[in-house]
Order: structure tokens, then sequence, then C-alpha cells
């Protein structure tokens, strides 16, 4: 016997049971391995710093009790009431707790490793710092729960209900969470890497700052979900409704956000390489300053969208409509925009050298001060547009519409180019 067991007092069942039906509540530092108290009413025990090793709960009556610090490693708590009881810090490693009444109970830094919790309710429980590895969690209730850096790698949560729930800074590696209600959980700096998320429902849920690598999201409903800073490289999201999503700041290198609704989606300073976003509907978006290399924007709706000061270096837009979108200060060098529409489209001080702009319709729109030098403009309607400032020099102009469009001294042209033959209109004072 160790030093710490040496301070306890072995009990029996039948000593516990007489001295609580007197009135006594305290048995701190008891020793009950093995011990069968089925189904009875021990509200308010105290059992804190005891030794329960396969202790017998089942059906029993706990509301209220204090277990904090004890081991109970392979204790039967299945349909026992435990509303309101302190378990922090006690050892539970493999213990039952199925259909159990958990409710406001007190479990920050429980060891829980492997436990059974199936269709326990564990509304507004404190589960702060929790060893939950490989539990098992499956359609249990913890609505409102409190669940901040605790550890459920590999956990079973399917079907479970955590609506309101906060899980900052937990780590869920692989655990899986098919058909779980997530509404309004807190998963802020959380760990997910390759957890199963099929069926679950997250809206508005906040996945602020965390890692979401190879996480599948094509069978979750992610309705107005907040993925600001979030690492989501490569991605999955085809098809998704994402319509005001913000994704600022967020880490979505070589994701698939093809056809997605992303109206008014916020997308400001995010990390977009390699991003497939075909046939997506970004009206009104934000893309200011995105890094967008390579990215795919192809037949996307990017009316009224905003890519301010953005990188979109070989980035490909065609046949996308752009019109009233702002690119202004964005660089965009050797960018395929051909067959892009874009009435009023404002594209000032655009680095668009090399640019494939062929066919492209950009009537009305300001490309004011704009590189369009080796730019390939050939069949590109450009009448109306503000080209004063803009370079154009070297730039292939092939049946090249110009007509009403506006210049200046500062416009450069290829070698022998005549705008006023070409229909433009001079603007210098």
């Amino acid at each position: 016997m160790n030093a710490v067991e040496t301070c306890k007092q072995v009990k029996t069942v039948v000593q516990l049971l007489k001295q609580y039906s007197m009135g006594e509540r305290s048995f701190s530092q008891s020793i009950l391995n093995g011990a069968d108290l089925r189904q009875h009413d021990l509200e308010n025990i105290v059992l804190s710093n005891s030794t329960l090793l396969n202790i017998n709960l089942e059906k029993a009556n706990l509301s209220g009790a204090d277990f904090s610090s004890s081991e109970m490693l392979l204790a039967n708590l299945n349909f026992a009431t435990l509303n309101r009881a302190n378990l922090s810090c006690a050892v539970l490693v493999e213990a039952n707790l199925a259909s159990a009444v958990l409710n406001g109970c007190q479990l920050e830094q429980a060891q829980l490793e492997q436990a059974t919790l199936a269709n326990a309710c564990l509304e507004n429980v404190r589960l702060q710092d929790a060893n939950l590895q490989r539990s098992n969690l499956e359609n249990c209730n913890l609505s409102g729960s409190i669940l901040d850096r605790s550890d459920l790698r590999k956990a079973n949560l399917d079907g479970a209900v955590l609506d309101g729930a906060s899980l900052i800074g937990a780590e869920m590696k692989r655990a899986s969470l098919c058909n779980t209600s997530c509404k309004r959980v807190n998963l802020s700096q959380a760990h997910l890497r390759k957890a199963d998320l099929e069926g679950a429902t997250f809206e508005d849920a906040s996945f602020e700052e965390a890692n979401l690598v190879g996480v599948d999201f094509t069978e979750v409903n992610l309705e107005r979900v907040n993925f600001q800073q979030a690492t989501m490289l490569g991605a999955d999201l085809e098809g998704k409704q994402l319509e005001r999503t913000n994704f600022s700041g967020a880490l979505l290198s070589f994701a698939d956000v093809s056809k997605c609704r992303l109206r008014a989606a916020n997308f400001e300073q995010a990390d977009m390489r390699g991003i497939n976003l075909l046939e997506s509907d970004l009206a009104r978006a934000t893309l200011d300053r995105t890094i967008l290399w390579g990215a795919n924007l192809g037949q996307t709706d990017l009316k009224g969208t905003t890519f301010k000061n953005a990188d979109l270096k070989g980035a490909t837009l065609g046949r996308s409509d752009i019109s009233n979108g702002d690119f202004s200060h964005s660089i965009a060098i050797r960018a395929n925009f051909r067959g892009v529409r874009g009435i009023q489209a404002c594209l000032s001080d655009v680095d668009l050298e090399r640019v494939d702009l062929r066919e492209a319709y950009l009537a009305k729109s300001n490309l004011s001060g704009a590189n369009l030098s080796y730019a390939d403009l050939r069949q590109t309607n450009l009448s109306y547009c503000n080209l004063r400032g803009a370079n154009l020099g070297n730039t292939y102009l092939g049946q090249t519409t110009l007509s009403g469009a506006s210049y200046d001294h500062h416009t450069q042209f290829t070698d022998g180019f005549d705008p006023i033959s070409a229909g433009m209109i001079g603007m210098d004072e």
C-alpha cells in the first residue's frame, strides 16, 4: 500500500450506507474497490480523493456528489444520475457512463479515455482540459457545455448534440462527428485534421484559426460559418451554400470551392493559391489583398466583387463576369481574362502585363494607370474605357474596339499606333 493509500479509510458498503443513513455525507479518501452500490440514493455524498476501482453505481442517484480527484477506473455509472456532481480530475478511464444524466456536472481535467458516454445527458457540463481520447459519446447531449482544450482525438461523437458548446483549442484529430448537431458551436483554434463530419450541421459555428486540413465538407451544412484564419489546405467545399461566410485570413490553398454560392463572402487577406472557384457565385464578395496565384475563377460571377491589392499572377478568370468589380492596384501578370465581361469594372493601376484579354468586353471600364504591356487585346472591346496613364506598349491590338476610349499624354502606345484613327478621345488640357 503506497503513501497516499495509507491515509485512506477502507469502507465496506454496509458501513458507508449505515453512516449515510445517519446523516453523514463526507467519506473522502475512502477505498471502495469493487463496491456494489447499484440503485442507491447517495445524493450529495462526498467521496473525493477516493479509490473506487470497478465500483458499481448503476442507476444510483448521485446528484450533487463529489468524486473530485478520485480513481474510478472501470466504474459502472450506467443510467446513474449525476446532476451538478463534481468529477473534476477524476480518473474514469474505460468507465461506463452510458445513458447517465450529468447536467451541470464538473468534469474539468477528468480522465475519460475510452470511457462510454453514449446517450448520456451532459448539458452545460464543464469539461475543460478533459481527456476523452477514443471515448464513445455517440448520441449524447453536450448542449452548452465547455470542452475547451479537451482531448477528443479519435472520439466517437456521431449523432451527438453540441449546440452552443465551446471547444476552443480542442484536439479532435480523426474524431467522428457524423450527423452531429453543432449549431453555434465555437471550435476556434480546434484541431480537426482528418475528422469525419459527414452529415453534421454547423450553422452559425466558428472555426476561427481552426486546423481543418484533410476535412471533407461535401455532406456538411455550413450556413453562416466563420472560417476566419482557419487552415483549410486542400479542403473540399464543392457546391456548398456559403453566402456571407467569413474566410478572411484563411489558408485555402488548393481547396475545391467550385460551384459554390459565396455572395458577399469575405476572403480578405486569404491565401488562395491554386484554389478552384470554377462556376461559383462570388457576386459582391471581398477578395482584397488575397493571394490567388494560379487560382481558377473561370466562368465565375464576380459582379461587384473587389480584388483591391490582390495578387492574381497566373490566375484564370476566363468567361467570368467582372462588371462593377474593383481590381485596383492588383497584380495580374500572365493571368487569363479571355472572354471576361466587365462593364464599368475598375482596373486602375492594375499590372496586367502579358495578360490574355482576347474577346473580353470591358466597355466603360476604368483602366487608368494600368500596365497592359505585351497583353493580348485581340477582339477586345474597350469602348469608352478610361485609359489615361495606361501602358499599352507592345500590346497586341488586332480588331480591338477603342472607340470613345479616353487617353492622355501619359498613355503609352505601341510604336506606330494612332489613337485618333482608332476613335479614341484625347483628354489632355
